[in-house]
């Protein structure tokens, strides 16, 4: 496995423990609930009824939101 594909794989384990690091500012923890609230919410970009495409953005909104969040709190952290 490359390197780039093991740092994908851990950013679900480093979103769950930078959640409940204290360092990390509210205004970041906010990015996965909003995400995951999209998930839940009935109206989307594209409708889920369309087979494939209708989740596409669910989970592109998922992923983009989880690797929003863990780059901006690891920034947070180091600086």
């Amino acid at each position: 496995m490359s390197k780039k594909n093991a740092e994908r794989s851990f950013v679900a384990i480093d979103a769950f423990k930078l959640i409940f690091d204290s360092s990390v500012p509210l205004k970041y923890k906010l990015i996965p609930l909003f995400a995951a609230l999209y998930l839940v919410f009935p109206l989307d970009f594209l409708t889920d009824l369309v087979p494939i495409f209708g989740y596409a953005d669910d989970v592109g909104v998922a992923i983009a939101g989880m690797t929003l969040f863990t780059e901006l709190a690891r920034r947070s952290k180091n600086s």
